[in-house]
Formats: C-alpha cells, sequence, structure tokens
C-alpha cells in the first residue's frame, strides 16, 4: 500500500482512505445549511420555552437530565443526523397545515389591532404635542415640565 508524505515529522496517510474521502459528494450544501439551521432554531426553541420552561423545576431533578437534554440538541443540530428537520417534518409540519387557517385568522386580528393601536397612539402622542405647543405659546404656566415659561422678550416678566 502506497502513501502520501508530508514535510515534517514521519506521518502519512494512506492514499485509499484520502481517495475515498475525495469521492464524497458534499451533500450539505449552503442552502440546506440555512434551512438546516432555520429549523434547529425552531426546534430547539419550541423544546425550550414551551416544553422545557413550565416543568424545569421537575425536570431538572431527574437523573442525567442534562446529559440527555445535551445528546438531543446535539441530535438536532449536527446535519448528520438531521434531527430537527426530522421533528419538523413528522411533528410541526402536519400541525402547521392542519391549523392553518386558524394561524392566518389569528395573524391577520393581531395585525389589524396592532395598526389600530399604532395609529391610535400616534394620534395620541400628535394630539399631546400639539395642546403642549399650543399652550406654551399661549402663555401657560408650564412649559414640557421645566417650570415657568419665559415670554418671547427673553426675560422673565416681574
Amino acid at each position: 500500500m502506497s502513501s502520501v508524505e508530508f514535510p515534517g515529522p514521519r506521518a502519512s496517510i494512506p492514499e485509499s482512505s484520502a481517495a475515498a474521502h475525495a469521492d464524497v459528494p458534499d451533500v450539505f450544501d449552503e442552502s440546506q445549511s440555512a434551512e438546516h439551521w432555520s429549523l434547529y432554531w425552531l426546534i430547539s426553541s419550541i423544546i425550550t420555552f414551551l416544553l422545557e420552561k413550565p416543568v424545569d423545576a421537575v425536570i431538572s431533578w431527574v437523573p442525567l437530565y442534562r446529559w440527555m437534554k445535551l445528546a438531543l440538541f446535539l441530535w438536532l443540530a449536527l446535519p448528520r443526523f438531521q434531527g430537527a428537520a426530522r421533528l419538523y417534518y413528522v411533528l410541526l409540519q402536519p400541525l402547521l397545515i392542519t391549523y392553518e387557517p386558524e394561524i392566518s385568522n389569528a395573524r391577520d386580528s393581531v395585525w389589524k389591532m396592532t395598526k389600530k393601536s399604532s395609529h391610535s397612539a400616534a394620534v395620541a402622542v400628535l394630539s399631546f404635542l400639539t395642546t403642549t405647543v399650543t399652550a406654551s405659546e399661549g402663555g401657560s404656566s408650564q412649559h414640557w415640565g421645566r417650570g415657568p415659561a419665559t415670554p418671547q422678550g427673553g426675560t422673565e416678566a416681574p
């Protein structure tokens, strides 16, 4: 068996193993990487905030809980296992498809409430500013909470 030699200390890698790894196609390209990490963060946040946080006081007492959690998150994160994609396509996607109309209705109603509340907030701020400016121009005793307003001449009236 021939080997490839490198300068420096006597180290060599058999050609057969180097050639074998050179033939392996890159099955995890850039577009799949974005999908993989999106699914990972989605699934890990669901696990953390919806499942783990409510029962953390009880579940943290389970023996080897931290090691099992580490194993789970490694399974979810490592591209070799595709754990996050498996959980998404097997569990979460069917739920999303089933409840899509309800999710869309809830999203639309939240959007409408946000638009209304942001509009009413903007109107309230403009109303406050208009009232404050009008009051200060009319000789009001308070100007933006800084005490008495000074007249146009720049000195206080006697």
